[in-house]
């Protein structure tokens, strides 16, 4: 299943979770009143009636199992735990290639590699190309990003190398500014790799927490 599915998926089951309450309360409710009823119609009525009653109490019972698993549905949100797996995956990644540009920047000068195609040129310690570790757009493009501040700034020029945007989830740029990131991955909670190669979760509420700049 696809992450924009899952994300789907995650708020519908947001979404149901009172609705998705109310239907078992009411089944429940029908369920418990069918078998009083039933009870005071096999002492008071005759066979044919009680068995009548008793397969109205089966429907009721058949019926009160769909609700239950819809109800299971909404609360253990297996499409949250598949929006975090993803973002998880993409974290890992965005450390390896945050790794593999400050191997880059080793070599050359403290600066790292911002040209458009740096995805095929930056390699990781296997000597593989930056390539194999997409995590790709919904079209299938490259999925990250080189925060452009960085074809003019060395990292020796970086403040705050715990807090600057290095690398960062793109909507298909490889190289771009702070519009470029795509907010819509992870369910608003996009990825990016800051100056010192950590990885971290970028929130759009908490945005000044990063800097995309470098004086």
């Amino acid at each position: 299943m696809s992450e924009p599915d899952l994300i789907y998926w995650a708020k519908f089951s947001h979404e149901w979770v009172l609705p998705a309450l109310m239907v078992v309360a009411v089944f429940i409710g029908i369920v418990i009143a069918v078998n009083v009823f039933n009870k005071h119609l096999a002492r008071n009525s005759g066979s044919l009636a009680a068995v009548n009653s008793r397969r109205v109490t089966v429907v009721a019972n058949v019926m009160l199992g769909p609700a239950i698993a819809f109800l299971l549905f909404t609360q253990l949100h297996f499409p949250c735990a598949g929006i975090a797996a993803a973002r998880t995956h993409s974290m890992q990644n965005m450390k390896a290639v945050a790794s593999a540009q400050l191997m880059y920047s080793n070599d050359n000068d403290d600066f790292v590699c911002t040209a458009a195609d740096w995805p095929d040129k930056v390699k990781d310690p296997s000597g593989s190309s930056c390539r194999r570790l997409p995590y790709p757009n919904s079209d299938g493009s490259f999925g990250y990003g080189m925060n452009k501040i960085y074809a003019s700034k060395s990292l020796g020029a970086v403040d705050y190398p715990t807090k600057t945007v290095l690398v960062f989830e793109s909507k298909g740029a490889t190289v771009g500014t702070e519009r470029d990131l795509d907010s819509s991955r992870h369910a608003g909670r996009p990825v990016v790799a800051v100056a010192d190669g950590s990885a971290r979760v970028y929130r759009p509420d908490k945005s000044d927490a990063f800097i995309w700049t470098v004086r």
